[in-house]
């Protein structure tokens, strides 16, 4: 008989995390939970229920395999249906002999709460409680403490170069980082030509085994009205087929991602990125394990260093610096960075969000994806649907739900600041120094998708003209007095004083038109 319950919440799926070390088999056992109650507050894309019910299920298997008791609670239990303080009540009303629980710290905010909920009503139950520190992130406690406290501004690259210091990642032995220079980002927004469409495709495709095949059963079953297609799911779902993806795309694709990381392709979802982000945020992958691959395949190889070091950037600098703003901005502030909309827009989202129906073919392509694969990468999610959002003045609580559901890699701690933060500057300018739009030009630029679009991307102030080249001046005209004081913005909004009044009138004529047209 059992007598400590260890509760592994469905984004902890590693087992060399602070909770289970030191897991003593003959008394203890491992609590893990599909709850309907949590899966339908919010209409998640199937393939991201999908992925998480049966990496769950494939976890709990290996624990198993290992001799480790694990209960599993099911969706086609009973005790599913309940929130999670009820099932929890129920499991110790028929587990008499469990004294004490064990959990780790929560990443996002909600189930942080619970945990605290759960300290309460255990001790008046005198049942003992322990909560160990979060080790699926590289930042510690003392690291935010450290860096952040104190400070009015939080910058991403003063904190990532003191990781990389930390941690000795893409260092020389004299201190100075390698090759000279810090941040090759300037080298990572090359335009896909067509010639560069014969490079290697990397692309997941697992073959659903049994458990995942009646995880997509169920998924359709119980959430039939939910995001999204259920069919086609090929995602890795263990720690084997993750560790195996991870090092095709090391192989194959890291070589070109530096290269071509902002390009889009309307044929070419994918293009040369991890895909390994989900992942990591369930913990499949820890993400100090992937950096070091990275560079241990950087120091091999003929990997240029703008790949390997715009690859690591987005784990070690933007992943860790993105869970410390929700760490500071929701932890410590009681859930208070959720509402803030920092220009007041209250537009609701299209219905294309939902169909992928629009004469928008950069829009049309982002969405249909998002539809079918739960997936877009990160320049589809900021400067095609995220600009689109802020320019047609959408409420971002509303932005940020829909990045919650879509997409397989979302939870709250990464989506809520990348959402409302970098791309809806909804936070004023907590995550991001300036509002992240473009006109289409930069649509063009960095993807194929303007050769095949209604409008016209060549023309500004006609009917037929590209949306997002009369929405942009609109925005940037419309947010004059925010923007004034803003050196990072200060060319556009110099471009923007400089239009005659009857631009600036037919500019507004035709965002008013196009913004009314939207259902």
């Amino acid at each position: 008989m059992f007598t400590n319950l260890i509760w592994v919440l469905g984004d902890q799926l590693n087992k060399e995390s602070n909770l289970l070390q030191g897991l003593n088999k003959a008394s203890d056992a491992v609590l893990m939970i599909e709850s309907l109650c949590f899966a339908r507050e919010h209409k998640h894309h199937k393939k991201k229920l999908i992925f998480q019910f049966s990496a769950m299920r494939h976890f709990a298997q290996e624990l198993e395999s290992i001799g480790i008791t694990v209960l599993y609670i099911d969706l086609e239990s009973e005790l599913s249906k309940l929130n999670f303080s009820d099932i929890l009540k129920e499991i110790l009303e028929q587990q008499k002999t469990i004294s004490s629980l064990s959990m780790m710290e929560a990443a996002d905010y909600d189930c942080r709460v619970l945990q605290k909920e759960l300290q309460l009503q255990l001790q008046l139950n005198k049942i003992k409680i322990e909560i160990v520190p979060n080790d699926l992130f590289i930042s510690t406690q003392e690291d935010i403490d450290n860096q952040f406290k104190g400070k009015k501004n939080f910058l991403m690259e003063t904190y990532y170069r003191y990781l990389r210091k930390k941690h000795n990642v893409l260092m020389e032995p004299n201190g100075k980082p390698t090759q000279g220079q810090w941040n090759f980002d300037k080298e990572n927004r090359k335009p896909l030509k067509n010639s560069n469409l014969s490079l290697f495709q990397h692309i997941p495709d697992y073959k659903p085994d049994k458990i995942t095949l009646k995880v997509i059963e169920l998924v359709e079953k119980l959430f039939p009205d939910h995001y999204g297609k259920a069919d086609g799911f090929k995602y890795a779902i263990n720690r084997a087929q993750a560790l195996e993806h991870l090092d095709i795309f090391l192989d194959k694709a890291l070589i070109h991602f530096g290269d071509f990381q902002d390009a889009m392709s309307e044929n070419q979802p994918y293009l040369f990125h991890g895909l390994i982000s989900y992942l990591i945020n369930f913990g499949l992958l820890h993400p100090m394990e992937v950096i070091k691959k990275a560079e241990e395949e950087f120091q091999k190889t003929h990997i240029p260093i703008n790949s390997v070091e715009g690859f690591i950037r987005q784990i070690l600098g933007w992943r860790e610096y993105i869970y410390v703003i929700y760490s500071l901005e929701m932890h410590e502030k009681n859930g208070e960075y959720r509402k803030k909309n920092y220009f007041d827009f209250q537009k609701s989202l299209p219905e294309f969000f939902w169909t992928g129906k629009t004469k928008m073919n950069c829009l049309k392509n982002c969405i249909g994806q998002t539809i079918d694969l739960a997936y877009a990468h990160h320049i589809q999610r900021l400067m095609v649907i995220g600009n689109f959002c802020l320019l047609a003045g959408i409420n971002p609580q509303e932005v940020s739900e829909w990045y919650l559901i879509v997409y397989i890699d979302a939870l709250e701690w990464v989506e809520l600041p990348n959402t409302l933060g970098m791309s809806q500057y909804g936070d004023g300018g907590i995550v991001g120094t300036k509002p992240y739009v473009s006109s289409g030009k930069y649509i063009q630029r960095m993807s194929d998708y303007c050769k095949n679009c209604d409008y016209a991307i060549d023309e500004s102030l006609t009917e037929s003209a590209c949306p997002f080249n009369y929405l942009y001046w609109n925005f940037l005209i419309s947010h004059r007095e925010k923007f004034k004081s803003n050196p990072r913005i200060g060319i556009a909004m110099k471009n923007a004083s400089n239009k005659s009044d009857e631009e600036i009138q037919k500019i507004k004529e035709l965002s008013i038109k196009f913004l009314k047209s939207l259902k």
